[in-house]
This record gives C-alpha cells, structure tokens and sequence, in this order.
C-alpha cells in the first residue's frame, strides 16, 4: 500500500529503508515465506529485494532533522556522502568496522 501512495504521490510520500527491508529478515520472520507461497516464484521475493536496495537509508526535513530507522552510527564524524557511499545490498549483522566499514554504516543506519 505505502508503495502504491509512493507511486500516486511522489512528492508528498517518503519512504526509508528499515531493517525488515531485508530478505534475509524477511526470510526469517515469515514474508519471504508468505512471498513464495501466494506467487509460488522466488522471483516475486527477488524482485521486492531490488525495490528494498533502492530506498534511501536516511532523510534530511527541512535541512535541520535527520531522520533513519535505525540510530546513532558507532563510527564518529559520519557524513551525509558516506551514507550515499554505503552499499545498496543485503547487510550482514556480522561485518566487522575493520574489514567493511561501508558495511557497518549500512547496517546501524538500519538496525541501531
């Protein structure tokens, strides 16, 4: 329904990504099931995860509120150009700052 609003109302409707847009979140707490089972085709889930890569992790109202799903980033002096840098993919809970930091701005913009 939000993507339908979205697709009628461009300009007035905003939408982030939050953790549960995610397959692999999806997949364990009963979607990607549901997915599967009214399309009967992994593509249907396939295809939600594209559209799920594509909202933006964060939104900035009015030039003064920063708003995202998750919280603050564990990492100090994050910039707006960092987050456009992050990548646009599955997150894994698992990454580690030191060996994916772009990776870990993805997952605290989503989970913390």
């Amino acid at each position: 329904l939000l993507l339908a609003y979205k697709l009628l109302y461009p300009d007035s409707v905003h939408l982030n990504r939050g953790n549960h847009e995610a397959v692999s979140v999806n997949m364990r707490y009963g979607f990607g099931q549901e997915v599967l089972t009214k399309s009967a085709s992994p593509h249907m889930l396939d295809l939600f995860g594209q559209v799920w890569d594509q909202l933006p992790l964060c939104a900035i109202v009015d030039e003064k509120a920063f708003v995202v799903h998750g919280g603050l980033f564990r990492m100090h002096g994050v910039a707006i150009a960092d987050l456009e840098a992050a990548p646009r993919t599955e997150c894994s809970l698992l990454c580690s700052p030191a060996t994916d930091p772009a990776m870990v701005l993805l997952v605290d913009a989503l989970w913390n």
